[in-house]
């Protein structure tokens, strides 16, 4: 579009329904109002219709060009004309009659209303007497609602009406059924078929489906075989159970949906249709041809993988975690099936997405579902510390076995990606051959048929989660995109775009300065990149790396900041001005003139080397030759300025805007912002260092410096964990993941990009507890020095088993010594590698249940079996 219309012509571009988007149309909105505001749309003008959705709103409040009527604020009489035109050619046979006058009286403005009373009448060919009785029949029922708004009451009304027709005669069995087959319609994670239904719910066939289809053809449709609903109010009725739940005549009618309930069904569903048809090389193929070599990969594909298999692949993931919302832990009924399907269908299932070409969201779905494992058996295991008896007996499920098979999957996806897009076969032929021997998954499958390795590989998967190969020598920026998918990497070449599942290169932007930057930016929804060349600010595709828009600063642009909400967009300049501008808009908000830094200094560089809003969005800060300045973004005004270190390379504000942090190239220094003291809380020497609060963890803080990343807690001043990396010369940036178990950072000698797993953290609610105290044995030597050449770290917890045979030591380098109490001279017993710092026997005295950040472990006591 060239930003007016050839033939000076107007036109007008109708946007309806911009709410019913996938997801909600405010990506979409926002990128239309940017278009608008770069381009001169001579001769076109944009009508857009939505319900009002409060970001929605909010989105359009902050444009000013525009015109907003609320259908609210419409006379009554003027829609209730249009709906009265309407109703008379739709129902011209009725249009004599009374009962139509009422009807759009009832329809209170609402044009769905009507529309949806037009198809309940004319679905089938009903004699005009039978109409007329129907529709009386509507108009003069009431239903009372547990809490009625007045906003949706007549659409509400309709849609009880149509409910009570479909499913009040029923009861039981039947009624439930039916129910989960319209939730099925309404809330899959796609729309589905007659046929996926069917299999999907218990108990149900496509005639059952077809029926309730059929019954609810006034607010359902189908369309390409797969069923959708006409407006999207009808989902919503449902989905509210002050709506959907009502009375009449002192009958209480409850159709409202539980996520919960229902997307434990459909986890099990899936699980079980997984179970029952995944299998090895299951469309009959040579396991040595690639994907692109079968010469009919899609008939083949529709042949042998059924359409249910295909979504439960597909979608498994999203309906436990869906199910495991607001809930605290999972139970038995929920872990066995997971259990099986971890145990013997993982490396299926891999097959199944490179067939279907839907490997992308193979990583996405194992870490969503990890990280749903670490909640809820965390929060379980501190149940367990509790209450011990829960480990009297042997559990069903063991949690520790599913989550390492979870990870190890994931692991293989990065690692083995290419070969898994290009053939299905190589999770057999490659993937588990070529995994470490202690990994869970290789154990695990250890009986599939497929090439054995003899010697050369590693024991563990080590920190490194992936690397990717920059060609650029110099990198001076990484960033995790909001949702995790992308990272995105600056040389002194090129911006590259990766897939962080698959290290693939998605897109590269070329040819432009890059020698300044320091940082970039994601727009809050990921599809949008913020970055510069020279003195001009870009806004940049996340997709494909195409320039949208671009912005002016008076010099070099050095450093960029985007506010947590993403509306003003700051950028730190060479000359030692800080700008910044309202993102929507375009506008400069406010400007901090280069004087106000140089009255320190003539002599000195004025430049800007690092910027940062708060999480709160309270906050600027950025850090210049004097140290870090902090600006209240309310007002603009200068809040507190902390002298020191100079030129800081990294800083950041814990969320609740009670510590900065800055890190430079000799030192880094941590600062209370609401004191009144002029010297840090601290000091460390650490050269080249990065400093950013770690996600998980408001009290922890991440240093990345000189080839060691370390986790400190700011509470205590301590360490908690620390990493050795391969050794970096110069200043290495860094980033966290969304999730925070993983950062990326760029080896600043090797032009590599790596994604490294976060050290693991001994379990506690912070701030961190201070470690037991050691008891002495009958020698006087402590239970410290005595073992200290199986525990190089911290000593943390010492339980004795029941019977008191049994000493348990847990200590700070991941892992546990069991030892014959009152013999530690005689050495440990057993040694279990990968404990955390939390342990405690069962109440038989065989296991051990072990606790670290985000995982738990039970243990064989006698065995060493985890």
């Amino acid at each position: 579009m060239d930003g007016h219309s050839s033939d000076g012509a107007h036109y007008l571009v109708v946007i309806d329904a911009l709410d019913e988007l996938k997801d909600g149309g405010l990506e979409f909105l926002r990128e239309l109002l940017l278009a608008i505001s770069i381009n001169n749309f001579s001769g076109l003008k944009f009508l857009v219709t939505s319900r009002s959705r409060y970001e929605l709103v909010d989105l359009l409040n902050s444009f000013t060009r525009k015109v907003t009527v609320r259908l609210q604020e419409v006379p009554i009489d003027e829609a209730q004309e249009d709906i009265k035109t309407y109703l008379k050619a739709s129902l011209l046979e009725l249009s004599a009659y009374p009962a139509l006058e009422n009807l759009v009286e009832q329809s209170g403005g609402l044009f769905i209303y009507a529309a949806t009373v037009v198809r309940y009448l004319t679905f089938r060919p009903f004699a005009v007497s039978e109409k007329l009785e129907m529709l009386t029949e509507f108009l003069y029922k009431s239903y009372d609602a547990k809490s009625a708004k007045k906003a949706t009451e007549a659409v509400d009304q309709l849609y009880r009406w149509i409910m009570l027709d479909t499913f009040s005669e029923l009861t039981g069995e039947r009624l439930t059924r039916r129910l989960q087959i319209l939730y099925t319609f309404l809330f899959a994670a796609e729309p589905v078929s007659l046929s996926i239904v069917a299999a999907l719910l218990p108990g149900v066939d496509e005639d059952t489906a077809s029926g309730v289809l059929h019954d609810l053809h006034s607010v359902l449709y189908i369309a390409d075989g797969h069923v959708f609903w006409y407006h999207a109010s009808f989902p919503d009725f449902v989905s509210d159970q002050a709506r959907s739940n009502f009375k009449v005549d002192d009958i209480t009618y409850e159709f409202s949906y539980d996520p919960l309930a229902h997307n434990k069904l459909l986890t099990a569903a899936c699980l079980r249709i997984m179970a029952s048809e995944l299998k090895r090389n299951i469309c009959l193929l040579d396991e040595a041809e690639l994907n692109d070599e079968v010469s009919d990969l899609e008939g083949e594909v529709m042949e042998h993988i059924s359409a249910p298999l295909q979504y439960a692949s597909r979608f498994w993931a999203l309906h436990f975690v869906s199910s495991f919302l607001n809930e605290s832990y999972l139970d038995d009924d929920a872990l066995g099936p997971l259990e099986t399907f971890c145990t013997h269908h993982l490396l299926h299932w891999i097959e199944i997405l490179s067939l279907l070409r839907e490997l992308r969201i193979a990583g996405e779905a194992l870490s969503s579902v990890h990280h749903v494992l670490n909640v809820s058996l965390v929060t379980s295991c501190q149940v367990y510390l509790l209450t011990i008896s829960v480990l009297s007996q042997q559990l069903p499920y063991p949690p520790g076995q599913i989550q390492n098979l979870l990870s190890d999957c994931g692991q293989i996806i990065r690692d083995f990606s290419p070969a898994l897009h290009m053939s299905w076969s190589q999770i057999y032929l490659s993937a588990i051959p070529f995994s470490p021997l202690g990994s869970h998954i290789r154990r695990t499958y250890s009986q599939i048929q497929s090439p054995m390795i003899i010697q050369g590989l590693p024991n563990t998967w080590g920190m490194t989660l992936s690397i990717m190969q920059s060609p650029g020598w110099r990198i001076s920026s990484v960033l995790f995109s909001p949702n995790g998918r992308r990272i995105v990497s600056s040389s002194n070449e090129s911006i590259i775009l990766w897939d962080s599942q698959t290290g693939a290169q998605i897109g590269t932007l070329a040819g432009i300065d890059t020698s300044c930057r320091r940082q970039m930016a994601f727009s809050t929804d990921g599809r949008i990149l913020y970055t510069s060349d020279g003195p001009q600010v870009l806004f940049l595709d996340a997709g494909n790396g195409d320039i949208m828009r671009t912005l002016e600063a008076q010099s070099e642009v050095r450093c960029l900041a985007l506010s947590s909400n993403g509306e003003l967009l700051a950028a730190g300049l060479t000359k030692g001005e800080v700008i910044v501008w309202n993102v929507c808009s375009g506008d400069k908000v406010v400007i901090v003139p280069s004087d106000y830094v140089d009255c320190y200094m003539d002599s000195v560089n004025p430049a800007i080397s690092y910027l940062t809003f708060s999480k709160s969005g309270t906050f600027l800060a950025w850090g210049s030759f004097i140290g870090c300045t902090i600006w209240r973004v309310n007002d603009w005004s200068i809040y507190r300025n902390f002298h020191g270190p100079m030129y800081p390379e990294s800083i950041d504000i814990s969320v609740d805007d009670h510590i900065v942090v800055c890190g430079s190239r000799l030192t880094a220094m941590i600062w209370d912002m609401q004191a009144d003291a002029e010297s840090p809380l601290f000091t460390m020497t650490a050269e080249y260092s990065q400093v950013k609060f770690w996600p998980l963890n408001k009290d922890i803080l991440a240093i990345l410096s000189e080839g060691t990343f370390l986790l400190w807690n700011v509470v205590n001043m301590r360490p908690v964990a620390s990493e050795e990396m391969v050794q970096s010369y110069i200043a290495s940036p860094f980033a966290f993941s969304p999730d925070g178990r993983s950062f990326v950072t760029a080896e600043s000698h090797d032009t590599s990009i790596r994604i490294l797993k976060v050290p693991a953290v001994p379990y506690s609610s912070p701030p961190l507890v201070e470690p037991f105290p050691i008891p002495q044995t009958e020698s006087g030597l402590s239970i410290q020095r005595a073992v200290s050449h199986i525990h190089q770290k911290e000593l943390g917890c010492l339980p004795l088993s029941p019977d008191g045979s049994l000493l348990a030591i847990a200590s700070g380098d991941h892992c546990i010594s069991l030892w014959n109490s009152g013999m530690l001279n005689s050495g440990p017993k057993h040694i279990l590698y990968g404990g955390g710092n939390w342990v405690a026997f069962s109440q038989s005295g065989k296991q051990i249940v072990s606790i670290s950040y985000g995982s738990l472990e039970v243990w064989d006591a006698e065995d060493e079996i985890c």
